[in-house]
C-alpha cells in the first residue's frame, strides 16, 4: 500500500519500578516475576543472609532453558548504582500534599535547594556506597546527586551484587544478565533504588510515532510547488483545505456515497491558538519555561523554528528566549537510536510549544542517546537545578513486549525524579502513544513488540500528565468547531472497489497495571476501565487530550532530506501523533500559568476536580455537532487509488461521555487558558 507509514524513532531503553504515594518500589519483584503488580518492596533475599534484594534486576528472558553459560571473569562492566534519598516515603506524601488542592500545603513547592536537601540522597550513602563497591574490587568513575559509576570485571560485580552474571540466548542474540536478582547489604538497602548495567540487552525508548500526511504517488516531492510565491517547499498532498471543511471532495464516489472534506493542509498557529483560546494579549506564556526533552539535537534549530514562524508571520524566538543544553561530543548509540528521528521530533516539539505560547522561554535539552541512563539523567538535570517550569517528552513505549517485559528497576529513578519534580512545582506532561491500546495484532502494536494491549511508560507514570489525541476541526473563521478522538479507520479504492484496511493510528490509552490507580482519578474514572484481576484497580492513561490527527495536524517546517536532492533543505509538512498534543498542552499550560501568576506544577490533582465543568470540552460521539464519517486524501494513490480516513476509530478504545481512554477528562477550553481555578476544597 502506497502511503507512508509512521516515522519511527527509537526503541527504549527501559528498566522499570514504580511508585505511587507510599508504594515506591513496591511493584517490582512481582512485575519481574510475574508480570503483575505486587505490593512487596526490596525483601531480604532468600539464601543470602543480611543482603537485601534488589527486585527486577534478574529480567524474565534470562531463563534456566536460554543459560548459555557463565561470562569471562574478565568481562568489563560498567555499573550505575541510583541512590534512594534519604526520605522516599516523604519525598511521596509531600509531592501529593504540594499538588492536591484539598490539601493545606498546596503550592507550598519547595526551591531545588531545599528539595535536594530535605529529599535527596547524601553525601554519606554515596560514600557509603562507593566503598562497598570499592571493597569488591569495582572502581569509581562518576558520582551525582543521583548515581554512583562504576566499571570492574564480571567476577568484581558477582561479588558486590551477590549473583552469577551469565550469558542468555533471546531471539535478539545472546546477552549476559544477572541468574538472580542483585543484592546489596542489609545496611545499604535504605540507600539503593535500583542498578543497572549487570545485562546488556540493548533497548531503548522510541519517540512517538511522527506521522506524516500520506505523501501522493506520480507527484515527486521536489517538484511540488512552495504554498506561495516565493514560499518553502510544501510536501503535503494536493489539494487539501485551510480550515476543515474549505474543500468538498465533490464527485468522488466513496464508501459512504456522500460528498466528504479534504484533510486540511495543516493548521497554523494563529489557527491554534485561536481554537484553544490562547489568542490574544495575556497568554503567550511569558515568564515561564517549557523543557523539551528528547535524544540528539538539531544543527539547524533555532533557525528552522525562526524561518518557519517567518513563513507563518507569527514572531520568531527573541535573543535568549531559545536555549540548547545538548553535548554533541558524549552522544552514543545513534546507529540503534535512529537519530533523524530524533531531529524530527526534536523540530515538533519546539514549533509546537511556540506556536501556542509565544512567549515563553523554551529549552531543548538532549539527552545523549535514547538509553534509559541518559533520558533520566536529562530529567534529573532539569528537576535538579529547576531549569523549567513544565515538561514535554514524545516518547515512550509498552513495558511488556515478545521479546520480554522490560525490566523494573530504574522504573524506580524515574519515579523518584517525577515526584521530586512534584515538589518543586515542575509538570511532567508526555505523549500517550499513538497505537491505541498497543494490540499486538495490529501493525503498530506488531511493530512495537507489544505482548497484550497495554499503556505506555512513561505516561502511564501516575506522576506525569499523559496526553492522548484528538481530531480538531476549525472552521473559516478559526473557531473550534468540534472535536473526536484521534483514531483512523483506512479505506483505500482499487478501481471500483473499496477495500477496509482496518486500523492505522490512533491516540494510546488505557490500563496501567503496575500502578494503583492514583488518588485523583477516584470517582471519575469509570471502573470498568480502571478494574482489574482480584479488583485492583489500576492507573488509566490519558489525563487530557488535544489535537494528533494528522488529517488536522500542525504544518511545521525544518531542514530535512527531501527527495533526491543532495543535501537537506528546509520544507514544510504537516505532522500529527501525540508527538503533537504534548507540546500543545505543554504550551496551553505556559499561556494559563501567565493568565494565573504561577506554574501549574504535577497538574493531575487540579486537572480532574475540574472534569465535566466548562474549563474543558467532554470530546465524546455526537458531542459539538459531531464529525463527518470520514476525510477524502488526496491525490490519487498508486494506480489511481483514493484513500478515505474514518474518524474516531480508535484500536481497542473509545471515546464516551465524561472520562474516556482516548481523550482523558477531555481537551482544555478557553476558560482554562484564561481562567482562574475554583477555590481549593480544604
Amino acid at each position: 500500500m502506497p502511503l507512508s507509514k509512521p516515522l519511527r524513532g527509537p526503541r527504549r531503553f527501559a528498566i522499570r519500578a514504580g511508585t505511587l504515594g507510599t508504594v515506591a518500589a513496591t511493584a517490582l519483584v512481582a512485575v519481574a516475576t510475574t508480570g503483575t503488580a505486587g505490593s512487596a518492596p526490596p525483601s531480604t533475599a532468600p539464601g543470602a543472609p543480611g543482603a537485601t534484594s534488589l527486585g527486577g534486576t534478574h529480567p524474565i528472558w534470562a531463563t534456566a532453558e536460554a543459560d548459555r553459560g557463565p561470562v569471562r571473569d574478565d568481562t568489563a562492566l560498567t555499573i550505575q548504582v541510583y541512590l534512594a534519598g534519604k526520605d522516599p516515603a516523604g519525598l511521596a506524601a509531600y509531592a501529593r500534599a504540594v499538588s492536591d488542592p484539598s490539601d493545606a500545603a498546596y503550592g507550598h513547592h519547595l526551591t531545588a535547594s531545599e528539595a535536594r536537601a530535605r529529599f535527596g540522597a547524601t553525601a554519606q550513602q554515596a560514600t557509603a556506597v562507593e566503598r562497598w563497591l570499592a571493597g569488591a574490587g569495582l572502581h569509581t568513575v562518576g558520582v551525582t546527586a543521583h548515581t554512583v559509576t562504576v566499571t570492574g570485571t564480571a567476577a568484581a560485580a558477582e561479588k558486590a551484587f551477590g549473583t552469577a552474571v551469565r550469558e542468555y540466548a533471546t531471539a535478539d542474540g545472546v546477552f549476559r544478565a544477572p541468574a538472580a536478582p542483585a543484592t546489596v547489604p542489609a545496611a545499604l538497602g535504605p540507600d539503593v533504588l535500583a542498578v543497572t548495567g549487570l545485562d546488556d540487552r540493548p533497548s531503548g525508548y522510541r519517540t512517538a510515532d511522527l506521522i506524516a500526511l500520506p505523501q501522493a504517488t506520480g507527484q515527486p516531492a521536489e517538484a511540488r510547488p512552495a504554498s506561495a510565491a516565493g514560499g518553502p517547499l510544501n510536501l503535503n498532498p494536493t489539494p487539501c483545505s485551510d480550515y476543515f471543511g474549505q474543500k468538498i471532495a465533490t464527485g468522488v464516489v466513496t464508501p459512504y456515497g456522500t460528498d466528504l472534506p479534504y484533510l486540511t493542509c495543516g493548521y497554523t498557529p494563529q489557527q491554534l491558538r485561536g481554537a484553544y483560546g490562547a489568542g490574544g494579549a495575556g497568554a503567550s506564556g511569558a515568564g515561564y519555561t517549557v523543557a523539551v526533552v528528547g535524544a540528539y539535537g538539531s544543527s539547524t534549530m533555532p533557525a528552522d523554528a525562526n524561518t518557519y514562524s517567518a513563513y507563518r508571520a507569527t514572531a520568531g524566538f527573541a535573543p535568549g528566549q531559545y536555549t540548547e543544553k545538548v553535548t554533541q561530543d558524549q552522544w552514543t548509540d545513534l546507529d540503534v537510536c535512529s537519530r533523524w528521528q530524533w531531529t524530527t521530533e526534536q523540530s515538533l516539539d519546539v514549533e509546537a510549544v511556540h506556536a501556542v505560547a509565544p512567549d515563553a522561554k523554551v529549552l531543548y535539552y538532549g539527552a545523549n542517546s535514547c538509553k534509559d541512563a541518559d533520558l533520566v539523567a536529562a530529567l534529573a538535570d532539569i528537576v535538579d537545578n529547576h531549569r523549567a517550569d513544565i515538561v514535554s517528552a514524545s516518547w515512550g513505549d509498552p513495558l511488556a513486549t515478545t521479546s520480554g517485559n522490560q525490566q523494573p528497576s530504574i522504573i524506580a529513578e524515574y519515579e523518584f525524579v517525577f515526584e521530586l519534580g512534584a515538589v518543586e512545582g515542575i509538570g511532567f506532561d508526555f505523549s500517550s502513544g499513538d497505537c491505541g491500546d498497543d494490540d499486538p495484532a495490529t501493525a503498530c502494536g506488531a511493530h512495537k513488540g507489544s505482548s497484550r494491549t497495554q499503556a505506555e511508560y512513561p505516561a502511564a507514570s501516575p506522576w506525569v500528565t499523559a496526553v492522548g489525541g484528538t481530531t480538531l476541526a476549525i472552521d473559516g473563521s478559526g473557531h473550534r468547531r468540534w472535536e473526536s478522538g484521534w483514531g483512523s479507520g483506512l479505506q483505500v479504492r482499487t478501481g471500483p472497489t473499496w477495500t477496509d484496511t482496518g486500523f492505522w493510528q490512533g491516540a494510546g490509552g488505557g490500563a496501567a497495571p503496575l500502578f494503583p490507580e492514583p488518588w485523583y482519578q477516584f470517582g471519575v474514572v469509570p471502573g470498568s476501565l480502571s478494574a482489574g484481576a482480584g479488583g485492583a484497580r489500576s492507573r488509566v492513561v490519558p489525563d487530557v487530550a488535544m489535537d494528533a490527527d494528522p488529517l488536522t495536524g500542525l504544518l511545521i517546517g525544518f531542514t530535512q532530506p527531501v527527495g533526491t536532492a543532495p543535501t537537506p533543505v528546509y520544507a514544510e509538512v504537516t505532522l500529527g501523533g501525540t508527538s503533537l498534543s504534548a507540546p500543545l498542552f505543554a504550551g496551553i499550560q505556559a499561556d494559563a500559568a501567565q493568565a494565573r501568576g504561577h506554574a501549574p506544577g504535577f497538574q493531575n490533582p487540579a486537572l480532574y476536580r475540574l472534569s465535566g465543568t466548562p474549563w474543558f470540552h467532554d470530546v465524546a460521539p455526537g458531542t459539538d455537532g459531531g464529525p463527518p464519517p470520514a476525510a477524502v486524501v488526496f491525490p490519487p494513490y498508486g494506480g489511481g487509488s483514493y484513500a478515505v480516513f474514518t474518524l474516531d476509530r480508535d484500536q481497542g478504545l473509545a471515546t464516551a461521555p465524561g472520562y474516556d481512554p482516548v481523550t482523558g477528562i477531555g481537551t482544555p477550553s478557553p476558560l482554562f487558558v484564561r481562567g482562574r481555578p475554583p477555590a481549593p476544597v480544604r
